[in-house]
C-alpha cells in the first residue's frame, strides 16, 4: 500500500502515478479507481486506487489480508477491493 498527499496543483491521477514512481521507482500503466473514505483522525480524505506497474510481478490476493492490520482503514480498502474483483 503506497500513500501520500496531493501537491498544489496536481490531480490524483498525477499524484497516484508520482507517488508509485517515488516510492517504489515504478510506472503507472493502469490503474482502477477503488474507492474513498474520510478519515477524522488526519482530518483528511482518502482516495484508494489499485494499479498495474511496468516492473514488478505484484498480485493482490486474499493473502495481503494476513498482512495488514485488523480493523484498519487499509484493510478495509483491500477488502472492497477483492469484493469486486471476484
Amino acid at each position: 500500500m503506497i500513500a501520500g498527499y496531493i501537491n498544489k496543483g496536481e490531480n490524483v491521477k498525477e499524484t497516484l502515478v508520482r507517488e508509485i514512481k517515488e516510492e517504489v521507482g515504478s510506472n503507472v500503466e493502469e490503474y482502477m479507481y477503488n474507492d474513498h473514505e474520510y478519515f477524522k483522525k488526519t482530518n483528511t480524505l482518502i482516495h484508494n486506487y489499485t494499479a498495474i506497474v511496468d516492473s514488478e510481478d505484484y498480485v493482490l490476493n486474499d493473502e495481503v489480508l494476513d498482512n495488514i492490520m485488523s480493523n484498519s482503514l487499509a484493510k478495509s480498502f483491500v477488502e472492497r477491493f477483492l469484493k469486486k474483483v471476484k
